[in-house]
């Protein structure tokens, strides 16, 4: 299937939390969703394996690199919340396409050079599954 839309840049990406939490993003891995493999080979099985998929998916993790602001009060003690990531708006649309899910904070690791920006690697557990909203 040919790709017909230009390729995009992330710049312009943005995640918002509910609880309000905000900082500049540098990047953005959304997730990595995956299904388990469940195993159905039995004594009458011949040649190989079988399985089939796993009835639920997992959505996984949303990891995320920002400016790290040691002034900002980071939600690694909150409970799950909704988060919403805004990706650049395609050309020619008039909504951005985003992804929402309920979240929690399960990692938090800032990093301060001494010649260089400060930045900090934030891990964020989905707790269900991502609502996509295309582009239009």
């Amino acid at each position: 299937m040919p790709v017909t839309a230009k390729p995009m840049q992330g710049h312009g990406i943005a995640i918002t939390w509910e609880s309000g939490f905000f900082a500049w993003i540098t990047s953005v891995n959304p997730a990595t969703v995956s299904r388990a493999s469940l195993e159905t080979t039995n004594s009458a099985t011949t040649t190989a394996r079988t399985f089939r998929p796993e009835v639920l998916h997992n959505s996984g993790e949303l990891s995320v690199t920002i400016q790290f602001d040691a002034s900002k009060t980071i939600p690694i003690d909150q409970a799950a919340e909704s988060i919403t990531i805004t990706y650049p708006m395609a050309e020619g649309a008039t909504t951005a396409a985003t992804w929402t899910g309920s979240g929690f904070m399960t990692a938090y690791n800032p990093t301060a050079e001494i010649n260089g920006i400060m930045t900090a690697t934030c891990t964020i557990k989905w707790t269900g599954a991502i609502t996509v909203n295309a582009a239009s």
